[in-house]
C-alpha cells in the first residue's frame, strides 16, 4: 500500500489470483485510524454497557429485595399494633374489674402518682404524627426495622399487706376496724395516636419512627401490666384477710332451733328469782349435733359450772362462743375447728330443765348478745 504522490490519500494495490488485471484502490490516509477508532469506540462502548446492564441487575435484584424487607416490615408495624390494641382493650377490662373489686372490697382507689408516667405517653403521641408525616420511602441495605417489646423499668409496688385476721369491733356500737389495702391502683393510657397501617403496605419514610413509638408504646403496656399485677396482688391479699375474718366470725347458727331465751336479765328457769341470761337458748331435741359457729381452738371441753358438759372455742381478736349443756363433747383442747364442724351433741347438763343448747358469745371476756352476730351481714359488718 504505497502512498499517494499527494501524501493525502493511500494507494490499495489489488492484485487476482489468476491472470485477471489488477486493480488499485485510494483512501483517504485518515480513514483506517478512523475506523480503528471507531472499533474500539465500539468496543468500549459494548464494555461499558454489559458492566452497567449487571449493575443494574444487581441494583434491581437489591431493590426487588428490600421492597419485599419494607413490604414484611409494614406488615409486622401492622401486626403489632393490632396486638398493642388488643392488649390495650384487655388492660382496660381488668382496670374496670380492679376499680369493681376495689369498690366492693372498700380498698382505697390508686392515687394519681400510681399512674404511668406522662412522658412516655408524650414521646409516643409525639412520634407517631412524624412517623405519618414521613416522606418518600427511604429504603437502606439491612435496615430492618423490628418491633419489640422493650424493657419496662421496674415497678416499685411497695409492701404488700399481711393477710392476718380483720379484729372485730362493737356490733352493738355499729363500729368496725376498717380493712384497707395501700393501695397502688392502675389505669390504662392511651399511649399513642391511631397511626392508619394497612397489612402488606409500604411504611413510610418516618417507619423508624413508628417503629420506635410502638416500641415505647409496648414498654408502657408493659408498665401498665406490671402496676395492674401489684395492684390485683393487694387486691387478693385484702380478699385473703376478708375470707379468713370470716372464717373466725361466728355468725353460723350452731344449730336450727327456736330461741327459747334471750340474752339479758330473765325470770330463773329453776324459780330462783331474776338472772343475767349471757347468751341465747336454742332449743332442740336431745342427741343433735352442735356445729361450730365459727373457725377458731377449743380452750375448753369439759364441766363447767352451771353449764354442765360444754365448749369453748376463741376465734381470736377478743371473740370466744360458748355451747353449754351437751350431753357428748366431740372435741378436744387445743384443737383447731372449721366454722360449721360438729363440736358436740345437744343434752341438758348442768343448770337445765331439758335439752337444749346455750350459746354465748365473749368479748374480751365480756359477755355480749349472740344474735347481732347471728343476724348481721357478715359483708357489712367487715366493710365498715
Amino acid at each position: 500500500m504505497p502512498p499517494s504522490n499527494d501524501g493525502r490519500f493511500l494507494t490499495i494495490l489489488l492484485l487476482p489470483g489468476g491472470t485477471g488485471r489488477s486493480r488499485t484502490v485510494r483512501i483517504p490516509v485518515w480513514l483506517p485510524k478512523a475506523l480503528l477508532f471507531a472499533g474500539l469506540s465500539a468496543l468500549f462502548a459494548l464494555f461499558q454497557f454489559s458492566h452497567d446492564y449487571r449493575a443494574m441487575a444487581r441494583h434491581m435484584e437489591e431493590l426487588r429485595r428490600l421492597q419485599e424487607v419494607n413490604a414484611q416490615q409494614a406488615q409486622d408495624l401492622a401486626e403489632t399494633r393490632a396486638q398493642i390494641a388488643a392488649l390495650q382493650e384487655e388492660l382496660a377490662r381488668i382496670q374496670e374489674l380492679d376499680r369493681t373489686l376495689r369498690a366492693e372490697l372498700h380498698i382505697e382507689n390508686a392515687p394519681q402518682s400510681a399512674l404511668p408516667p406522662a412522658s412516655t405517653s408524650a414521646a409516643v403521641q409525639s412520634a407517631a404524627p412524624a412517623a405519618r408525616a414521613g416522606a418518600a420511602p427511604a429504603i437502606q441495605a439491612g435496615a430492618a426495622a423490628q418491633v419489640q417489646a422493650g424493657a419496662a423499668s421496674a415497678v416499685q409496688a411497695g409492701g404488700v399487706p399481711g393477710a392476718g385476721a380483720v379484729p372485730a369491733a362493737s356490733v352493738e356500737s355499729g363500729t368496725a376496724t376498717s380493712l384497707r389495702a395501700p393501695s397502688a391502683g392502675f389505669a390504662v393510657t392511651e399511649a399513642a395516636a391511631s397511626v392508619p397501617l394497612a397489612p402488606g403496605a409500604a411504611a413510610p419514610g418516618g417507619g423508624a419512627l413508628l417503629s420506635a413509638a410502638l416500641k415505647q408504646q409496648a414498654a408502657a403496656l408493659v408498665q401498665q401490666a406490671e402496676r395492674q399485677l401489684a395492684s390485683l396482688q393487694q387486691i387478693q391479699n385484702a380478699a385473703a384477710q376478708y375470707i379468713r375474718a370470716a372464717a373466725h366470725f361466728p355468725d353460723a347458727w350452731p344449730l336450727a332451733g327456736a330461741i327459747t331465751s334471750t340474752f339479758g336479765y330473765r325470770r330463773s328457769p329453776l324459780g330462783w328469782g331474776r338472772e343475767f341470761h349471757e347468751g341465747i337458748d336454742l332449743a332442740a331435741p336431745y342427741g343433735a349435733p352442735i356445729r361450730a359457729a365459727a373457725a377458731g381452738v377449743v380452750v375448753h371441753a369439759g364441766w363447767l359450772p352451771g353449764f354442765g358438759r360444754a365448749v369453748k372455742i376463741d376465734h381470736g381478736n377478743g371473740l370466744v362462743t360458748l355451747y353449754g349443756h351437751q350431753s357428748r363433747i366431740k372435741v378436744k383442747v387445743g384443737q383447731s375447728v372449721k366454722k360449721g364442724q360438729v363440736i358436740g351433741y345437744v343434752g341438758s347438763s348442768g343448770l337445765s330443765t331439758g335439752p337444749h343448747l346455750h350459746f354465748g358469745v365473749y368479748r374480751n371476756g365480756v359477755p355480749v348478745d349472740p344474735l347481732p352476730y347471728l343476724t348481721s351481714d357478715l359483708y357489712q359488718y367487715l366493710k365498715k
